[in-house]
């Protein structure tokens, strides 16, 4: 919406508009956002080094024999989260790494916004 008004306040193609919102918000919360995003960036890369070491180890062990039922009772899962942890191993997409999306909501406070909007000149 902010792009569309500014092209049409500037008369200017919508594709030349820039709109980069930057929100202040009171009481240190700007500090525990960041700390929320780290945190939940690092607990998503750490579940996926797991599920990849599992993929591993289930490769190992199918390749020494164990069957699916005696391989889910080393690794305490179910029968069919080795299933699923053997067909990922063989059709793993590395360029398929996923995108983590973090939203906050600020409820029952002010929240300051500073946008800055710009026309981008060719040439």
């Amino acid at each position: 919406m902010a792009p569309d008004l500014v092209a049409a306040m500037l008369d200017v193609p919508i594709e030349d508009v820039e709109v980069d919102v930057d929100f202040h918000l009171p009481g240190g919360l700007d500090d525990e956002i960041a700390a929320a995003r780290d945190a939940t960036f690092k607990a998503v890369k750490a579940q996926r080094l797991a599920a990849e070491q599992q993929r591993s180890v289930v490769r190992q062990l199918k390749q020494v024999g164990l069957k699916n039922r005696d391989i889910a009772a080393v690794l305490k899962v179910s029968n069919q989260r080795v299933s699923q942890l053997a067909a990922k191993s063989t059709a793993r997409n590395p360029a398929n790494t996923g995108k983590l999306v973090t939203s906050a909501a600020a409820k029952g406070r002010s929240v300051k916004a500073k946008f800055r909007t710009g026309v981008k000149r060719r040439g």
